[in-house]
Order: structure tokens, then sequence, then C-alpha cells
């Protein structure tokens, strides 16, 4: 390590708000299955279902695995989390393609709600990649 970098031995900062975000986003994740993607399999082609299953599972594994790197300061728990919220808008980008073939009474609202959790997704992705770049608190975090 470098003697210009300060050593953090714990999680702290505004990384707290990452920290609160890795442990919730699991349960959103198995909320958007049951309540929107269970619901609408019966209504879009069997191909694209099972696309879209696979995706949520994969997305749901990684959502768990990251959490466990950040917590354990791992070096590449900030591209990771990069990734995850990469990955989150590639999600609601598919997920918002999707809907766009379901019927009306099934999709409701989905595709306005799904721009702005993309709008959302983007933000994060943009804020937090250029802090975990540039943060000292960051780099000094997860040392690992």
């Amino acid at each position: 390590m470098e003697s210009n970098q300060t050593p953090y031995d714990r999680i702290g900062g505004v990384l707290i708000l990452v920290a609160i975000m890795l442990i919730l986003n699991p349960i959103r994740i198995l909320y958007v299955i049951l309540s929107v993607s269970f619901p609408a399999y019966q209504s879009i082609p069997e191909s694209i279902a099972l696309f879209e299953v696979v995706l949520n599972v994969v997305f749901l594994l990684y959502s768990l695995v990251v959490p466990v790197y950040f917590f354990q300061r791992r070096k590449s728990a900030p591209m990771l989390i990069i990734a995850l919220f990469l990955f989150n808008m590639f999600f609601v980008a598919v997920n918002g393609t999707i809907t766009q073939w379901l019927p009306s009474e099934i999709a409701g609202a989905a595709p306005k709600f799904r721009i702005g959790e993309f709008t959302i997704g983007a933000v994060w992705f943009l804020l937090w990649t250029v802090y975990f770049m540039i943060s000292k608190r960051a780099k000094g975090t997860f040392i690992r």
C-alpha cells in the first residue's frame, strides 16, 4: 500500500449508502420477480419468458455475491458494484422492452415505471462510478 493512502478499518461515510443498497437490492429483485415477472410469463412467448427467467436468476445471484465482496472490503468490490449498476440498467432495459409486448391490463404502469427506474439507475451508475474511481475513502477501504 502506498504511504500517502490512509487505510480505513471499516466501511463508513457515504459507503453506508452503498451498503444499504446492496442489502436491499436482492429483496427488490425478488419483489420484481414475484410481482411483475411471474404474472407476465403467461402473456409472453416461451423463449422470451425463458430468457427473462435466466436473466432474473443471474441478476439475483450476482446481487447476492457482490455484498460479500463489499463487506470483506475486497479490492475488486468497487468494480463489481459498478458492474452491478451497469447490469441493473441492462436488466431494466430488457424488462422494459418485454413489458411493451404485454397486454395493457397486465403491463399496467410498468413502462412508465421502467423509464423512471432506468433513469435512476443511470444516475446511480454515473455517480458511484465517479466516486469509486476518485475517492480516497473507497481506495483506502477496499484494500484486501
